[in-house]
């Protein structure tokens, strides 16, 4: 999203459009009147409204049926929005301009579905029980079709919830960018209660395992489909969450990092760098796949680790 060319060398002169979403669901609920909370506020979950109002507005103003290329991306809870919405913004979008070239580049979206320190599933849960009580996004059809129809007959649409089985589905091209130490899903998916230089040799280990089991388990599912839709990835192994720089503009504590799209580097490549070789390689609609996997194995600084990851904790 950097107009600095330094920073952002080959997309500094596209239209960029920032969209909050407004809801807390990265688009994908519908309750048509209010959940009220217990101290008497109504909460109102519409997301897809608003998408579809921002998708309206950017045909009346920026006249997106000229559009020769079209980028979704997002970072974190909007990263996982590209995710849910990518195939339909795409089907929107090729609606209005029809040559328009539609891809996703999602930045800390894949939240993995993992066991956590005790070998429950915590996380999922999370995601079930916000959407029965708050969001109504499966029972809305507020996520992927394609997967949302696979899985209702048994019961599993929560699976539509989450990234890694959602990429089972997604039809148009993407770059995904995560990190396999990614700092927020050590705390909340995995729940090892401790920042690496404080861990003990046992958390150490599993944070290791994750690791492991986030490559060959969730990121499984972005392999397998990468050469039948030509996605790409560029998947290190730094404690960050999120790596596009101007994401941690108007200092967020919360981005908990503000470097690495350009200095980060996996056999020499940056993130910059890998992004735009993908894109640019993939001129058409479709496109060839481009999986770049950091092999470092360890997220202590001073054995093993990517030494051009940013030790922040």
């Amino acid at each position: 999203m950097a107009h600095d060319p330094l920073v952002n060398p080959d997309f500094h002169s596209y239209t960029m459009v920032f969209a909050h979403y407004c809801d807390g669901t990265s688009f994908s609920s519908y309750r048509p009147l209010p959940v009220q909370t217990s101290t008497g506020e109504d909460m109102w979950f519409r997301g897809q409204a608003c998408l579809a109002a921002i998708l309206e507005e950017l045909q009346i103003l920026q006249h997106v049926d000229k559009a020769t290329e079209f980028i979704v991306s997002g970072g974190s809870a909007g990263g996982l929005a590209v995710y849910y919405h990518l195939d339909s913004i795409a089907e929107t979008v090729t609606a209005m301009s029809p040559t328009a070239r539609v891809s996703g580049f999602p930045d800390a979206g894949y939240f993995a579905d993992l066991p956590s320190m005790t070998g429950e599933y915590a996380y999922r849960g999370y995601y079930q029980d916000a959407d029965s009580s708050c969001w109504n996004t499966t029972a809305s059809y507020g996520t992927n079709d394609a997967c949302m129809r696979a899985n209702i007959a048994g019961n599993t649409t929560w699976k539509c919830l989450m990234a890694e089985y959602l990429t089972d589905y997604i039809e148009t091209p993407m770059f995904v960018m995560n990190a396999a130490f990614d700092v927020y899903q050590m705390q909340n998916i995995l729940d090892v209660g401790c920042v690496p230089r404080n861990c003990s040799a046992v958390q150490i280990a599993a944070i290791e395992k994750y690791r492991l089991q986030y490559i060959s388990s969730s990121i499984g599912h972005l392999v397998a489909r990468a050469p039948k839709v030509g996605h790409g990835a560029y998947i290190d192994s730094c404690l960050v969450h999120e790596q596009n720089v101007d994401y941690c503009s108007g200092g967020n504590a919360h981005a908990y990092n503000c470097v690495g799209w350009l200095t980060t580097k996996i056999g020499g490549v940056s993130p910059q760098q890998a992004y735009s070789a993908w894109y640019f390689a993939n001129s058409g609609k479709g496109g060839r796949a481009a999986i770049t996997i950091d092999t470092a194995s360890t997220v202590e600084p001073a054995s093993g680790s990517n030494p051009t990851c940013p030790w922040r904790f």
